[in-house]
């Protein structure tokens, strides 16, 4: 079964089609007409938004070759005055060893990712700007085999009896989220409000690692970095110059790596 996220769309899409004919595969549909799962008898494929979060429309199947699909728009918004639509997802079973092609007939411009993606350039703006706050430290502990640095964020002072909590993300850098999660936990501890934020740093400093494999992160890859390394099997023999560097602020009370959960 294939699952597949719309990430971004072009907004200025083409007119929606006009209402037609639903066709013989087009054998379930909603209430309103809305073909939401479809089945080709001949073929033996299926394609179904049905699931929770699912957002499509089935419009012909009849050719694999030529599916046509559309995206539900959302109703319309008062205060924005117009109806969104730009998510998508949806399920296609039966199609292994076939050659399967669709069209959105509504989208001008479709991104597609394994998760939503997280540029280098975003991760700069939040080392730049997180740094900026008076209980952050910014350090650099390295650089990758293509010269980018290893940013590491030290939230709250060291003193005695604070535990020391360690949070990495992206060891593999395919796991964008992980890499989102960090951006919000920085957020929140760098946030004077927030009185839970204010308890931890009172008996805790955070080491953060927001992007453990910025080569790989920028190439494009899920797991390994520029040289084919799966950094999250080298936690035992690291980088000697990164360890040294490091040494000051290990033996962590607490270590978070944060994955695609």
């Amino acid at each position: 079964m294939l699952s597949c996220r719309c990430l971004r769309l072009n907004r200025h899409l083409t007119r929606a089609l006009p209402p037609r004919a639903p066709s013989v595969v087009q054998a379930m549909t909603t209430a309103q007409s809305m073909t939401r799962a479809c089945f080709c008898p001949v073929t033996g494929v299926s394609i179904s938004s049905q699931q929770d979060g699912g957002n499509i429309e089935v419009l012909d199947m009849q050719q694999l070759s030529s599916v046509q699909l559309r995206i539900t728009p959302e109703p319309f918004c008062h205060t924005d005055g117009r109806s969104h639509f730009q998510w998508f997802s949806f399920q296609v079973a039966g199609a292994r060893h076939q050659p399967l092609a669709w069209t959105i007939v509504n989208a001008g411009e479709v991104h597609y990712a394994y998760f939503a993606p997280y540029s280098w350039e975003r991760h700069t703006q939040l080392v730049a700007r997180t740094q900026l706050h008076p209980e952050v430290t910014h350090r650099v502990i390295g650089h990758t085999l293509e010269g980018r640095p290893l940013d590491l964020l030290q939230v709250g002072s060291e003193g005695e009896g604070k535990k020391k909590v360690w949070v990495i993300a992206r060891q593999h850098p395919g796991e964008t989220m992980a890499e989102f999660f960090m951006e919000g936990l920085l957020q929140r501890l760098t946030d004077c409000s927030d009185p839970v934020a204010h308890a931890l740093l009172t008996g805790c400093v955070f080491y953060t690692i927001p992007n453990m494999c910025p080569d790989g992160s920028v190439r494009g890859h899920l797991r390994t970095n520029a040289a084919g390394a799966n950094l999250n099997r080298c936690t035992l023999h690291p980088s000697t110059i990164a360890l040294t560097l490091t040494r000051p602020y290990t033996t962590p009370t607490f270590t978070l790596t944060k994955a695609d959960q």
